[in-house]
């Protein structure tokens, strides 16, 4: 196993040296869950924010139950413990952390090409690069845990036709540090906007990679799928051009409608 080199752990706290509120990074080499780690963490006395960075976990997951494979440290493991002010609204951090998310992976991918799909991942190709598991911690607090599909090259038979990462479809990959300080810079960015009373910027990263706003939408809520144009979807819900307004918290998918 290799943990994180001396290298990547200064490139890694480099990119939050500007921020406005002091982050803790804690770097780890093999553990269970960063979920697990940032709660404990958070529990015996961490103030947000801080991350948690793992070379590898054996025991990651993925929203409803669902395991998250990674392939040891040709991975990005980590987990970000939020506190934001009382100006972010809860439904605006699965937002914003997509749209960082988004934007961070961008940079990496000169043609473009990757989407997030509602709620939680980062499509590249159709395939999934990238993922999000947000849960709460009490007291305001929330931890967010983030894979990301960097260095490998194969998948277990049940993924590979559902997976990529950025080593199959780019000649010269970056490695899982550079991911990590991208994707941390933009996250610290876009939440003191935000904290400041301007999500425009989470907003408009997070359409930018969801691109179905004025789009023709399914969105299967409660059981139900209802089809119209998407004229908005912010922390206030997802709002059809019938006039119906769909609960974020209630939609269980949302994706563009075939022709």
């Amino acid at each position: 196993m290799q943990g994180f080199t001396e290298e990547e752990k200064a490139r890694i706290r480099n990119a939050l040296e500007g921020a406005r509120s002091p982050w803790r990074i804690e770097f780890l080499d093999l553990v269970g869950s960063t979920q697990d780690e940032a709660q404990i963490l958070l529990e015996t006395g961490s103030p947000p924010p801080f991350a948690v960075l793992a070379s590898e976990q054996t025991e990651g997951r993925g929203r409803r139950g669902r395991a998250w494979n990674q392939d040891g440290a040709k991975d990005l493991s980590l987990s970000l413990v939020l506190r934001p002010g009382d100006s972010v609204p809860a439904l605006l951090l699965p937002i914003l952390l997509a749209g960082a998310l988004h934007r961070g992976l961008e940079a990496f991918l000169p043609g473009g090409g990757c989407r997030i799909k509602w709620p939680n991942d980062i499509l590249l190709g159709g395939r999934k690069l990238a993922g999000i598991l947000i849960e709460g911690a009490g007291e305001g607090s929330w931890i967010a845990g983030i894979g990301v599909n960097v260095g490998r090259r194969t998948f277990p038979a049940d993924l590979a036709n559902r997976a990529t990462s950025l080593a199959l479809v780019l000649r010269r990959p970056p490695g899982r540090a550079e991911v990590a300080a991208r994707f941390l810079r933009e996250t610290a960015s876009l939440l003191e906007r935000a904290e400041g009373g301007d999500p425009g910027p989470a907003l408009e990263a997070f359409h930018r990679g969801f691109a179905l706003l004025g789009k023709e939408v399914v969105i299967c809520s409660r059981g139900d799928e209802s089809r119209g144009r998407l004229l908005a979807l912010d922390p206030s819900g997802a709002a059809l051009a019938s006039g119906r307004v769909f609960a974020l918290g209630e939609i269980e998918s949302l994706r563009g409608a075939e022709p």
